[in-house]
């Protein structure tokens, strides 16, 4: 008798402990699986299409090589999802070469003028390896007599002084260039390449060329700059997504992930961006924004990477920015893969992954209820005809 008590004490505790809902913390979660999925889509897509794809996806390429690379030589990371990160690591590596060796074959001004901004891997992570979190404080309006100075020319030419080329060296920033980074009064694609300025300065190395520019003009520090234009990216997502700006969304939420601000890795911001990616891997241009949106009576504004579409309706922009957000998330997501709850179902080692995955399909879990139904029902006496194998006394 004590023993049928102990079984159905165990089928519970067994039954409470694996039968839960991915989102059983209160919300939806995502998981590794799902970002992994999602990568492997996208890597697909673009080896069929990498003879079609231009200098600013091969940037996104090298930041997914860059976060992979240092994913998989994680061995803290179960074995299972070593395996799968090893092989992401050489669909990704291979794509990254078989782009390069298509530009080799074309005269494209833009790239050469550009290479050195493809022409090695990012380890955005290793920069900015300290999370940050913004302060959520109201972010002062535009100047009602601000002077737009934006424009697709400046952009241009202060991301070639931030990286150099064959004729100058990186790191030689002007002050017109400073100015634009530090500007205050931008808005949505303007916001987006400020930061791109910052983030690549951080990882050229030009951070001692900013502080002097700093004191040059006697105004905040970089890192006060950062995080006010971080604040204004923050409060625009909702706008934004309201508009239907989805790959100004994605530019915004990239940015925030890349400068490792946590608020950038809700699920509830993340979220629509899975939903976005097409089944063929792509994200297309129907659910996006046209080339050039009107972002004000007096302005313009051009996307973070240039764009070219793709079997008609595939947006290499579009595909490019998902690709660098999923492998930020992804890094994130492993990073943190013991102490996140949404993850934590993943957090075991070798064998004991297959397992825990098993115990989470429903038929599993049906079988479990019915064992201990009919355990019950015969403890009581009112299923006599069970077989005599559940007679455990």
């Amino acid at each position: 008798m004590k023993c049928r008590v102990v079984v159905t004490l165990a089928l519970l505790v067994l039954f409470s402990s694996t039968c839960q809902t991915k989102d059983s913390g209160g919300g939806t979660s995502l998981q590794v699986e799902d970002t992994i999925t999602a990568l492997e889509d996208i890597l697909g897509w673009a080896k069929s299409h990498y003879y079609l794809l231009i200098t600013d996806f091969l940037f996104s390429i090298r930041v997914a090589q860059g976060e992979i690379e240092v994913m998989s030589l994680n061995t803290a990371i179960p074995h299972e999802l070593q395996i799968r990160l090893k092989v992401l690591r050489r669909r990704v590596d291979k794509l990254a070469d078989l782009v390069v060796l298509s530009f080799q074959h074309t005269n494209d001004s833009y790239h050469e003028n550009f290479h050195n901004l493809v022409a090695f891997k990012y380890y955005i992570g290793n920069f900015y390896i300290h999370p940050r979190s913004l302060y959520h404080k109201e972010v002062e309006p535009r100047p009602e007599k601000y002077e737009e100075t934006y424009t697709d020319k400046l952009s241009d030419e202060c991301m070639l002084e931030i990286l150099g080329n064959k004729t100058r060296r990186p790191c030689l920033i002007s002050m017109d260039c400073y100015s634009q980074m530090t500007s205050g009064g931008s808005e949505d694609y303007q916001l987006t390449h400020q930061l791109l300025f910052f983030i690549l300065a951080q990882v050229k190395g030009c951070s001692s060329r900013i502080e002097e520019l700093d004191r040059q003009t006697d105004q905040n520090t970089t890192a006060v700059i950062i995080d006010n234009l971080m604040e204004k990216i923050y409060q625009r997502l909702k706008p934004t997504i309201l508009k239907g700006w989805y790959d100004l969304y994605t530019e915004m939420v990239m940015i925030g992930m890349m400068m490792n601000y946590q608020d950038f890795y809700s699920p509830a911001i993340l979220e629509p961006i899975f939903l976005w990616q097409d089944y063929t891997g792509c994200y297309t241009e129907e659910t996006m924004q046209p080339r050039h949106v009107k972002l004000a009576s007096h302005q313009m504004g051009r996307r973070l990477l240039s764009d070219e579409i793709v079997d008609d309706t595939c947006s290499e922009h579009n595909t490019a920015l998902g690709l660098i957000v999923l492998s930020l998330l992804l890094r994130h997501q492993l990073q943190f893969l013991h102490d996140t709850p949404e993850v934590d179902h993943i957090a075991h080692a070798g064998p004991e992954l297959t397992v825990s995955r098993l115990l989470e399909f429903p038929v599993f879990c049906t079988v479990l209820v019915l064992v201990f139904v009919f355990c019950f029902l015969f403890r009581t006496r009112r299923l006599r005809f069970l077989p005599r194998f559940f007679l455990i006394s």
